[in-house]
C-alpha cells in the first residue's frame, strides 16, 4: 500500500515533470548525435545493467520511456509488441520514439533517472549522451532504422527469465503463449522458452546487419562484473564513473533477499544462479523442450541447463 508520503512524492514528481518536459521542448538540451540503446527482453536484468552504466557522468539515462507510456497511458496490451502491427501502435510507438531519442524527458513515473542531466536553463553538466533502457527486442528495427543507435543487446538465461515471469504471475498471461505449428504440443514453459528464443533471435538477425552493437550476456556481466562492466563502458565509449570501484561494489556486490525482483543493487552472483535453486526439473526440462525449438544458438550447452538444488530450494508449483 503506497503510503501518504509517497502519493504526495508522486505528484510533486509529476510536476517537476511535466515542467521539465515543457522547458525541453521550448529549449531542448543538445545530446551527441548517436545514442546508446539498452535492449533486452523484460524481466532480463536490464534495469540492474542500466543503473551502472548510468553512473558514468557523461550519460543521461531514460528508462522504458517508450514502453512505460505505452503500456500505462496508451493501454498497451503487452511489451512486446510490434510497432509495426497495426496504424495505431505504430503512430503512438514513433511519436513516444521520437521524444525519447531527441532527449525530451517523458512525463511518465520512473522513466527519468536524473532530472538535472535534462534542464536545458541554468544548469551544466556532463551529461552528453542519451542512454535509453527498452525491454521490446521486436522494436529494434523501428529504433535502429530512425535513430542509428549504438544497441547493447542483452541476453539472459531463458529459466532465469521464465522464473521471474512466474513469480510475477505473468507467465500464463504473456504474449508467449501463443500457439503455432512447432509449439502446439508444449505446456505454458515451453511455450515461453519457444517465444523467447525466436524473439531475441530476430533482433540479433537484424542486428547481424546492423554494425553498431555488441551483444552481453547478463551471467558474464553478473559472475565478472570489474572486468565485464569496464569493457562495456569502453566498448560504447563512454568513460566509466570516477569512483567505478565503490560503483560495481554497491550494484554487484550488496546483500539482497533471494526474494527481490526490482532491486538494481544487488548480489550479482546470487541473482544470476537463483533460477538453478527454485525451478523443478520438470519445469526445466519443458522449458529447455521450446527453446530448443527456436533458433537462438545462445545457452545450448548442457552444463547451463544443470539444476543446483541447496539451501534456498523452493521450486514452484
Amino acid at each position: 500500500m503506497t503510503s501518504w508520503s509517497e502519493t504526495l512524492q508522486r505528484k510533486w514528481d509529476g510536476v517537476l515533470l511535466r515542467g521539465l518536459n515543457l522547458a525541453s521542448q521550448l529549449s531542448r538540451r543538445r545530446f551527441v548525435p548517436n545514442s546508446v540503446l539498452l535492449m533486452s527482453y523484460p524481466r532480463s536484468g536490464s534495469s540492474w545493467v542500466g543503473k551502472v552504466l548510468a553512473t558514468s557522468e557523461q550519460f543521461a539515462y531514460l528508462r522504458e520511456p517508450v514502453t512505460q507510456p505505452y503500456l500505462k497511458v496508451h493501454r498497451g496490451v503487452h511489451a512486446l509488441v510490434d510497432p509495426k502491427s497495426d496504424p495505431y501502435t505504430l503512430r503512438v510507438y514513433s511519436r513516444l520514439a521520437e521524444q525519447a531519442f531527441s532527449g525530451v524527458p517523458s512525463t511518465h513515473y520512473g522513466v527519468v533517472d536524473n532530472k538535472k542531466d535534462f534542464w536545458p536553463f541554468f544548469y551544466s553538466t556532463a551529461a552528453d549522451t542519451l542512454l535509453i533502457k527498452e525491454v521490446n527486442p521486436r522494436a529494434i528495427p523501428l529504433f535502429c532504422e530512425n535513430y542509428q543507435p549504438f544497441v547493447i543487446l542483452l541476453m539472459r538465461h531463458p529459466a532465469a527469465v521464465a522464473l521471474s515471469f512466474s513469480q510475477k504471475g505473468w507467465l500464463e498471461k504473456s504474449d508467449a503463449q501463443a500457439s503455432n505449428d512447432l509449439n502446439l504440443h508444449l505446456d505454458k514453459w515451453g511455450k515461453f522458452g519457444f517465444a523467447y528464443g525466436e524473439c531475441l533471435y530476430r533482433g540479433q538477425s537484424y542486428l547481424d546487419r546492423y554494425p553498431a552493437h555488441c551483444i552481453v550476456r547478463y551471467e558474464d556481466l553478473a559472475f565478472q562484473p570489474e572486468r565485464q562492466f569496464m569493457q562495456l563502458f569502453e566498448t560504447i565509449g563512454v568513460n566509466p564513473p570516477a569512483n567505478y570501484h565503490e560503483v560495481i561494489k554497491r550494484y554487484c556486490f550488496g546483500s539482497m533477499s533471494m526474494e527481490s525482483s526490482y532491486l538494481t543493487q544487488r548480489n550479482s552472483r546470487q541473482t544470476a544462479g537463483k533460477w538453478k535453486q527454485q525451478l523443478s526439473q520438470s519445469q526445466l526440462d519443458s522449458l529447455k523442450e521450446g527453446y530448443f525449438l527456436s533458433s537462438l544458438k545462445m545457452y545450448r550447452e548442457p552444463q547451463e541447463w544443470q539444476l543446483e538444488p541447496g539451501k534456498y530450494a523452493t521450486p514452484l508449483g
